[in-house]
């Protein structure tokens, strides 16, 4: 069979994206920010160690990095969900929204 480059598109990860994945984690859940395999980033991208590589592509298109939710305490995905509606509002309020 011949290659297809079709095969190598990768879903791309978006704030909006990264919100309604943590409104399906429990908020009490927690997540450990030392174990890049367990990691709220490694979780959610899906791909163990490699999620390096797509946290940086979503950076490149939305300038939003995703540690940088995830990093403050408490390390837990309700905790992180708060974290990325705020960085949301204001995203929109810088756009001129509401």
């Amino acid at each position: 069979m011949l290659y297809d480059p079709k095969w190598d598109v990768r879903p791309q990860a978006d704030l909006e994206v990264l919100i309604a994945w943590l409104e399906g984690r429990d908020p009490e859940e927690q997540y450990n920010w030392k174990d890049c395999h367990h990691c709220l980033c490694a979780q959610f991208f899906g791909v163990g160690i490699g999620w390096a590589v797509l946290h940086r592509e979503m950076e490149e298109r939305t300038g939003i990095r995703v540690d940088s939710l995830a990093m403050p305490l408490p390390w837990t995905f309700g905790a992180a969900l708060q974290r990325a509606r705020a960085v949301a509002v204001i995203g929109r309020i810088k756009e001129g929204g509401r």
